[in-house]
């Protein structure tokens, strides 16, 4: 016989079904009373596979430390501190009290290995909350690109700068302003980010997206790198609108108001949201006719639907096209996965790391194909130490050696014969080309100095090597190279392996046009990734060559015949082509996903001879080549002393000057003589000073450990000022603390 419940009856069993499942969740975040009586907590370590010795070098404003093999990298920031420190505090209108301290790693891993930052104690259970005392300490780490680890300096200065300004230097300052000022995510990471780097290719790749896909529509909610993006976008439309120098002024009423809304209100006269709209019409605005313009692969979708969370990267079609590599970074895991696309199978063949809410590393594993399809071969950093391993993929068994005198690698690839490796490296805060020969273990050094240079692939049956670099000149200098050897765009290089000639093919196309990812099928012909148009699309170049120059050897100077293979709404983060099967990869990042496409190439000339420019890539272009010209129109600074019998020797030309004769009757002064010089060289560009600017040798100190006040926490509430433990008698009974005001000061 069939029963039913009364609905009366029925909702109290789902009331306690409800109760005990509440119980049961709560209890997962209680402790046992018998440890402190209220909580007891344990010091904590991070792991640490080298001892550093540290030093520092020490200036007027700041102190610089670094350790072994490091002290080219702790003086390259020193170089770059003198100059930007002062620009950033001009444009703040604020001048940072206190010294400065850089603290400059050699590689993230080693920053991940320190205990900075690190608080044993877990605050989670304080009700009073948590000031932190602001400091002046910067953090930084070389990744292997200088003008990432130049953006990286400038946004340090300018957190430790706009976080004395809203917050002040003092502990009591500090306890009030923090408490009182509740700036969100977007205004401060914003603003930093605007200061260190207005604006890029990559910026506008990425919120572009954000802006077009609505995802920035409500943007004072978002977090993390969206939050970054936003807020960078927000800080230059102000600048863009209102110009630069109205942002000290918001930051100063917001200190005074302890309100980021007020600050805007006041100074611009329109509220947070009403310019919030004003500036998401004014982005689309300037997106819209690209959106309309271009487009995005339609055919050969790897996976449907990528996980937004994932990152991928570094794809690579196997010689015979039957097989994509690709990795995957989620949070500070990454895994190296091999698509069968035969099968349609994804197979993870590697995989390290944890997901944790850190500084996440996106330069390795690098992956390389072997000739013979059958080896994928990768470079991963563990335990502080690099590592070469081959996959095998009939055997399925992963092969490893160390890869030792390297800090990291940053690309790689096979030789054809499949016995060497040619990879751009780190080495003691330089970015240079090696090969290395993997039956020997030997390293053969092909470039060495302080320009960077990527993407290294072996061409032209292995008598040249082909890779990227953001170098001046087109000769290569292994000692005593001329310290502005660098611009701030990449071009293509060609070095002559065969012929080991210092001498380098530079594949000109414009002067700031960035290049990357050079692929080369047949003598003098490439495909490669440029933003010449302000967006990342693929091109083809065929190059002729030209004398530019005859000096002690013939210069040549090499020009393209070039149209683009692509016309994409969104930058082409990483490609690569097998020129066999004559299939592309690639990898776009769109509507908050990196897809990956895999399909046939075509080479006819669909989009023209050009694309249509950016907004952004003209006004690039233009600010560029302003700069570029003020550049070239400084003059030389020369000291007197180098003047010897009315001869100037500069640069290895020799300037005869006239006699400089004295009148005893109408004596002339040393500084008379300098004009006298000085008006002769008016048409070549030099000055002359009484006596030039040495460089000081700065003292290495070494370091002795000191400790510095990390938080204060303040909180009125029943627990125990110590913790220690309680004798267990047996029952439930323990001693209960009185109200108590605490305090507690950590230390690092």
């Amino acid at each position: 016989m069939l029963t039913f419940k009364e609905p009366k009856q029925e909702m109290k069993s789902i009331a306690k079904i409800g109760l005990l499942l509440f119980l049961m969740l709560s209890s997962a975040g209680l402790s046992a009373q018998f440890y402190n009586g209220m909580q007891m907590n344990f010091g904590k370590n991070r792991l640490q596979y080298n001892n550093r010795y540290w030093k520092y070098y020490r200036f007027d404003r700041f102190d610089v430390y670094s350790y072994e093999n490091g002290t080219d990298l702790s003086l390259y920031v020193a170089d770059f501190v003198e100059k930007e420190l002062a620009l950033i505090e001009r444009f703040f209108d604020y001048d940072i009290e206190r010294r400065l301290i850089f603290l400059t790693y050699n590689k993230l891993s080693d920053f991940r290995q320190s205990n900075i930052g690190l608080v044993s104690e877990a605050e989670e259970y304080n009700i009073g909350g948590t000031t932190k005392i602001i400091q002046n300490k910067v953090f930084l780490y070389f990744d292997g690109d200088h003008m990432n680890f130049e953006r990286q300096i400038r946004a340090a200065i300018a957190e430790v700068l706009v976080t004395e300004m809203m917050f002040g230097k003092g502990l009591r300052d500090n306890m009030t302003s923090s408490t009182m000022i509740n700036l969100p995510e977007w205004y401060l990471e914003g603003l930093i980010s605007f200061v260190s780097n207005p604006w890029d290719y990559e910026l506008e790749n990425r919120v572009k997206d954000g802006i077009v896909s609505g995802k920035y529509r409500k943007f004072v909610n978002l977090q993390d790198d969206d939050a970054r993006y936003a807020g960078h976008s927000f800080w230059k439309y102000v600048a863009d609108l209102y110009g630069g120098s109205i942002i000290p002024q918001i930051l100063y009423i917001t200190k005074i108001n302890k309100n980021a809304e007020s600050g805007f209100h006041y100074v611009l006269g329109s509220k947070l949201k009403e310019l919030s709209t004003d500036w998401s019409s004014y982005y689309m605005g300037l997106y819209n006719a690209t959106e309309e313009s271009a487009g995005l692969p339609d055919q050969g979708k790897i996976l449907e639907k990528p996980k937004k969370r994932r990152v991928y990267q570094n794809i690579k079609i196997s010689p015979d096209g039957q097989m994509v590599a690709y990795v995957t970074n989620q949070k500070g895991q990454y895994k190296i996965w091999i698509h069968d696309e035969a099968a349609g199978e994804q197979k993870r063949i590697y995989k390290r790391g944890e997901k944790l809410d850190q500084i996440h590393d996106y330069s390795f594993p690098e992956i390389a194909w072997h000739p013979s399809s059958q080896i994928l071969g990768f470079v991963t950093e563990e335990k502080g130490e690099l590592k070469f391993h081959i996959y095998n993929l009939d055997t399925k068994v992963i092969t490893t050696r160390n890869l030792l005198n390297f800090e990291r690698v940053l690309d790689l690839s096979f030789s054809p014969d499949g016995r060497k490796l040619v990879f751009s490296a780190v080495s003691n805060g330089q970015t240079d080309i090696w090969v290395f020969d993997i039956a020997a273990s030997t390293n053969d050094r092909i470039t060495n100095d302080l320009a960077d240079d990527f993407n290294p692939k072996f061409i032209n049956n292995m008598n040249s090597i082909s890779f990227v670099s953001n170098r001046r000149s087109d000769t290569i200098y292994m000692e005593n190279n001329p310290k502005n050897n660098t611009t701030t765009a990449f071009a293509v290089y060609v070095y002559d392996y065969a012929g080991k000639s210092p001498v380098l093919q530079r594949i000109s196309e414009g002067e700031y046009f960035n290049h990357a990812y050079p692929l080369s099928p047949r003598r003098n012909e490439f495909f490669y990734l440029s933003d010449k148009n302000g967006i990342v699309n693929r091109y083809y170049a065929k190059y002729d060559s030209t004398i530019s120059l005859v000096d002690t050897t013939i210069h040549y100077r090499y020009f393209a015949n070039s149209f683009p293979l692509s016309n994409y709404k969104r930058n082409i983060l990483s490609h690569d082509i097998n020129t066999e099967t004559q299939e592309i990869a690639e990898i776009i990042y769109n509507d908050g996903r990196y897809n990956m496409y895999k399909y046939p190439m075509e080479f006819d000339r669909e989009f023209g001879d050009e694309l249509e420019p950016t907004i952004y890539r003209d006004r690039h272009v233009e600010r560029m080549t302003k700069e570029d010209s003020i550049h070239h129109v400084e003059k030389k600074v020369v000291s007197m002393k180098d003047i010897a019998d009315n001869q100037l020797v500069h640069q290895g030309d020799t300037i005869e000057l006239q006699e400089f004769k004295i009148d005893i009757n109408n004596y002339i002064f040393e500084r008379e003589k300098l004009n006298y010089y000085n008006n002769q060289l008016v048409d070549r560009n030099l000055n002359l000073v009484l006596d030039s600017t040495k460089e000081k040798r700065m003292m290495y100190i070494d370091y002795t450990t000191a400790f510095y006040p990390n938080e204060m926490v303040s909180q009125i509430d029943f627990s125990f000022l110590n913790a220690s433990y309680q004798a267990f008698t047996g029952g439930a009974y323990y001693f209960n603390p009185g109200l108590n005001l605490l305090f507690k000061v950590g230390g690092q």
